[in-house]
């Protein structure tokens, strides 16, 4: 059983990040270990591990709107935002403006989740709302 600032972890690590310091939060295998549990504890990472793109990858398989906690750069890249908005098509509205105006982006998220189509930018969302209401 590990220790972490005063709380035991060992089925629920995932939930410890939350109260962990930021020493704990910069420390990559233990973050990993926290996210593979819990995807959400992702939003506890430091700024550095926000900007890891294995991690946040791991984290946006899990769960989609951990999209909102990667960094600006990995919130601009494709396979990231693909990830999320596989898990939960409504993660595009975190994705970046380019990829909220990217076709084959709107498209893969509204194939999971036909909410995201309110994310998408309206010069994409014009002809698809025209489409879908006909």
């Amino acid at each position: 059983m590990i220790a972490l600032a005063g709380i035991h972890l060992n089925t629920t690590i995932g939930w410890a990040l939350e109260h962990a310091a930021l020493f704990f939060r910069k420390d990559r295998p233990l973050v990993e270990k926290c996210v593979r549990q819990k995807p959400s504890s992702f939003q506890w990472a430091s700024k550095e591990l926000k900007d890891d793109k294995p991690l946040a990858m791991l984290a946006v398989s899990g769960y989609g709107p951990c999209l909102q906690w990667c960094s600006e750069d990995l919130r601009d890249d494709g396979a990231v935002v693909k990830a999320a908005c596989g898990r939960s098509g409504s993660a595009l509205q975190w994705a970046s403006d380019r990829l909220k105006a990217d076709k084959r982006m709107v498209l893969w998220a509204v194939k999971h989740d036909g909410r995201a189509l309110d994310y998408a930018d309206e010069v994409m969302t014009t002809g698809i709302r025209i489409w879908y209401s006909c």
